[in-house]
């Protein structure tokens, strides 16, 4: 009696791990890149928190994000460094932060959520996918 495999069950086993494979790691990668976004949200949060703190000390809004204070808020990239901050407005009345992927990092690849903001009210939107889909 032989004992093991025939090169035609080898190859058929092979084929099923490549489609199953096909199918698993898009999906996969999408999942990855909608809980990475937690790191844009949570930046974002700790911008909007330095805004109000650098508004109590300052009487304005800090225009730029990435300086430390007093010029700005010394918060330049999200924890991870997946996605670069900017404020795009501020003035004495309100503000509006902004997260987009920082280039090489794995959420440069996110086509659907390429753009978070936040601004003094915590209206949160984003940009091209609506924010119900794009914010954790």
């Amino acid at each position: 009696m032989k004992r093991g495999f025939t090169l035609v069950e080898v190859l058929a086993c092979m084929a099923i791990v490549a489609i199953l494979a096909a199918l698993a790691i898009p999906s996969w990668q999408s999942l990855l890149q909608r809980t990475r976004r937690v790191d844009a949200a949570a930046a974002l949060h700790a911008v909007a928190t330095a805004q109000e703190r650098f508004r109590l000390v300052h009487g304005r809004y800090a225009d730029t994000a990435a300086p430390a204070p007093p010029v700005g808020l010394g918060l330049g990239t999200s924890e991870r460094g997946w996605y670069r901050l900017r404020i795009e407005r501020a003035d004495e009345s309100g503000f509006i932060a902004s997260a987009r992927p920082a280039a090489g990092s794995p959420q440069a690849r996110d086509r659907d959520c390429r753009l978070l903001t936040i601004d003094q009210a915590g209206v949160r939107n984003s940009g091209p996918g609506p924010p119900e889909r794009c914010w954790p």
